[in-house]
């Protein structure tokens, strides 16, 4: 038994209701030059999207490549409509929290909602 796509779109409808927060996704543009041998980044908004976010698990880790300081990860779902333009190299700004997109799952054909995983570092503000 399938749906129908009067169902489908009634289904996508109430998941869209339920997304409580706004998250605006960023994409990496042009790699510019540093000046001091390497390049950065420039990201850029590709879109504003109603969103859930929600943690799944954080610990604290603590060596050499941060600097012999505490960094906090945390792993996150992040929720947003189906039809989401959105990469797994892309970073999401919710509520001035910056989430790196570790995953967005393949589209199925009823797809109502993609869960993204992300991660955070120390909650730190991107902009």
């Amino acid at each position: 038994m399938s749906l129908s796509s009067a169902e489908l779109s009634s289904i996508i409808s109430i998941e869209n209701e339920w997304l409580t927060g706004t998250a605006i996704i960023y994409r990496a543009g042009t790699a510019t030059p540093n000046g001091i041998g390497g390049f950065t980044d420039s990201y850029s908004a590709v879109g504003t999207v109603m969103c859930d976010a929600w943690i799944r698990r954080s610990n604290q880790k603590e060596n050499a490549s941060y600097a012999n300081q505490d960094m906090g990860i945390a792993d996150w779902y992040i929720t947003v409509p189906y039809d989401t333009d959105i990469l797994e190299s892309d970073i999401v700004v919710i509520d001035n929290k910056s989430f790196d997109i570790e995953s967005v799952p393949l589209k199925q054909s009823l797809s109502s909602a993609l869960r993204c995983t992300a991660i955070s570092r120390n909650q730190f503000n991107f902009l």
